[in-house]
């Protein structure tokens, strides 16, 4: 178990990670509920935090003199059994999640949709909407050829049974050619009190996405991402030393046996060293195929074979 301050040590070196980790996945948005599912991305976010978490932690641990109180086999183990635990818990959550949307537990938001067309609830676009909390109580089909006058009288149709449901948002399906149609229906849809959103096809979604910034009244989208920054560089650099050191530490036993079975069966060195050719011609000579050769046998075919059947 330790002495005391052994444990006090330790108890707050996990307070420190779990603040720090917490705090950081918030600001990256780690815990939205639509980035829960997508399991690519918590992986490379939850490395990335908890990277960071450590190197708060040894800078903490740096400033207040106090590395002596923390084994380099303790926060090694750390660092492995909390990235596996936070790996484990992203798929519980997803799985959890996944299971209380299905069943109707997690349903919160009641939305009207509408669009300009029928719509095939079982495409990408519209099957997820139960999974992200979204339960549609109703569905509009409005037609986009009316004139001004009817489309009003429709819309109004529209928000009086609206009303009927209790429903807390409209959502607009709205395409990229039917871009024209989304101006009129966000001004006649003023006088809701609830939200509107708009639920694109793939290449508005991918647009709006974009980074941007204003221009003269207007806006400039990333279509190209510049280089990396210097920031961005770095923490590139540290996501790929921390994975290599994981996986380092992970094969580390399976280094150390196959180590182990190479000097037992040769006794060369364990670690090839091959001589270069422009220092030693002769030892890298073509030899003439030999007798045992055409027999099927392997000859030898350097005068210094050390590599033994386990380095094969």
């Amino acid at each position: 178990m330790g002495t005391p301050a052994d444990q006090e040590a330790t108890i707050g070196a996990g307070l420190i990670v779990g603040v720090a980790f917490v705090a950081i996945a918030f600001f990256q948005r780690v815990y939205d509920s639509h980035r829960l599912f997508n399991g690519m991305w918590q992986a490379r976010k939850v490395v990335f935090v908890w990277m960071m978490s450590l190197a708060i932690l040894a800078l903490i641990a740096f400033l207040l003199k106090s590395t002596t109180s923390l084994s380099r086999g303790t926060t090694i183990v750390f660092a492995i059994t909390g990235l596996v635990s936070l790996g484990a818990h992203r798929a519980a959550w997803r799985i959890g999640l996944a299971s209380s949307l299905a069943k109707g537990h997690l349903i919160d938001r009641r939305v009207v949709l509408l669009s300009l067309k029928p719509l095939d609830f079982t495409s990408n676009r519209f099957k997820d909407l139960r999974k992200n909390g979204f339960d549609v109580v109703r569905h509009f089909v409005l037609n986009a050829t009316q004139d001004d006058a009817a489309l009003d009288a429709e819309i109004l149709n529209i928000i009086r049974q609206s009303r009927m449901t209790n429903a807390e948002e409209f959502l607009l399906a709205i395409d990229w050619n039917e871009l024209p149609m989304l101006q009129k229906l966000s001004q006649r849809l003023r006088q809701v009190p609830q939200p509107i959103r708009l639920l694109p096809d793939f290449p508005i979604a991918d647009l709006v996405s974009r980074p941007f910034m204003p221009v003269s009244g207007t806006m400039a989208i990333e279509i190209q991402r510049p280089p990396l920054s210097i920031f961005e560089r770095a923490q590139k650099r540290c996501l790929d030393i921390g994975l290599a050191s994981i996986a380092l530490l992970m094969l580390a036993p399976l280094l150390i046996i196959s180590a182990i079975l190479i000097k037992l069966d040769s006794e060369g060195s364990i670690i090839f060293r091959a001589v270069p050719s422009r220092l030693q011609r002769k030892a890298f000579r073509d030899l003439e195929v030999s007798q045992h050769e055409r027999c099927g046998e392997r000859p030898h075919r350097y005068p210094s074979d050390q590599a033994g059947q386990a380095g094969d």
